[in-house]
């Protein structure tokens, strides 16, 4: 996202091909507060997520049969983390202010996209607030992911189209 703009700025396929990956992965991980933003073509960036948290419209523009997302940022259903961290005020004021933008934005996203041109199959791993650098955590998220697309692709109607010509639907772990 160009800091300055707002414009949500696509790098690869479909979007800037010319920009080396390690700049484009370098500007996804540039988030106010924690990482400054990253200048790429004489343009200003960080993560795309502060702009289109869960870009559907983005997606749709590659014309799949349908879209698979994966909702991992803020939500207003998220639990509690389980271990409690020692943050500054002024820094979780931020977090917490950025959770309820970033959450009321996913959530108005999904429910203009209920009825979209692409059908969603939208995949809800039990998250934690304010975690977004718990690395040692990762096994376990993880795992969660992985269970909660198993749900997704199980329950969800647009994921019957995805298994036909042999393809196996992914079976439950446990």
């Amino acid at each position: 996202m160009d800091v300055a703009t707002g414009e949500l700025l696509l790098f690869g396929d479909g979007g800037d091909s010319g920009v080396p990956l390690v700049d484009a992965l370098t500007a996804s991980c540039a988030l106010p507060v924690f990482y400054p933003p990253v200048v790429i073509g004489g343009r200003s960036c960080a993560d795309g997520g502060l702009r289109a948290v869960l870009p559907l419209t983005t997606a749709a523009a590659f014309g799949p049969d349908a879209i698979v997302a994966v909702r991992v940022g803020p939500s207003f259903a998220a639990r509690p983390a389980e271990r409690a961290t020692r943050t500054p005020p002024l820094l979780m004021a931020h977090n917490r202010a950025m959770r309820v933008l970033m959450a009321a934005q996913t959530d108005a996203e999904i429910a203009r996209w209920r009825d979209g041109p692409v059908p969603l199959i939208l995949v809800e791993p039990r998250v934690e607030q304010a975690v977004t650098f718990a690395v040692g955590r990762a096994v376990a998220y993880v795992e969660e992911g992985y269970r909660a697309a198993v749900v997704a692709l199980r329950d969800s109607p647009a994921a019957t189209g995805l298994f036909a010509g042999g393809a196996e639907r992914p079976v439950d772990r446990e």
